[in-house]
């Protein structure tokens, strides 16, 4: 079978004492850093191997991607749902795109980055965009939430956005946001 690259590790600042992570499977779940405890929150995920994770800005959501495509894990439900079965190694949440809620995700060594729909889609997992670029890693904000950044071809590719208000989640992160890609 195929083997997974890596533990999915994700910090929310909104939530600093918990470190969610996939430990290599395809369940997730968070370890609480004040407590020094485990968490296990579900087992069985349709992603396969969990390989990269963000959360909603709300903290309501938890994204994840894998072998076996994205899924969406709602806490108040504890439910899961299928975005996507298109394998991806790395998730983050982007600024809506004509009023589409999208997660840019990317497979790595030449795989070409994507927006994927996930609410407000003509059809859930819909791709909205593709990047002309092949992604060689993972991708990640700017500390500010101002700049998008990933490698491709070994050259560091930055997106900037013009947003009225950052897509990090934090406590207070509640607005909607329209952006600009430049």
């Amino acid at each position: 079978g195929k083997s997974a690259h890596g533990h999915a590790l994700y910090m929310s600042p909104a939530s600093p004492n918990k470190l969610w992570m996939a430990p290599h499977t395809n369940s997730f779940g968070y370890f609480d850093l004040g407590a020094r405890t485990n968490h296990i929150v579900a087992t069985g995920l349709s992603t396969g191997f969990v390989l990269g994770m963000t959360m909603s800005v709300d903290g309501a959501k938890m994204f994840m991607c894998g072998w076996g495509g994205l899924v969406e894990w709602t806490f108040a439900t504890g439910s899961e749902r299928i975005i996507s079965t298109v394998g991806a190694v790395d998730i983050d949440l982007w600024p809506d795109v004509d009023g589409k809620k999208v997660l840019w995700n990317s497979w790595y060594d030449g795989g070409f980055p994507k927006l994927t729909c996930y609410e407000n889609c003509g059809q859930v997992g819909e791709t909205v965009r593709t990047w002309t670029e092949p992604n060689d890693n993972y991708g990640c904000w700017s500390p500010e939430g101002d700049k998008f950044l990933y490698m491709s071809g070994g050259h560091l590719i930055q997106h900037g956005c013009q947003s009225t208000t950052t897509i990090i989640p934090t406590t207070t992160a509640t607005t909607t946001t329209t952006v600009t890609m430049t």
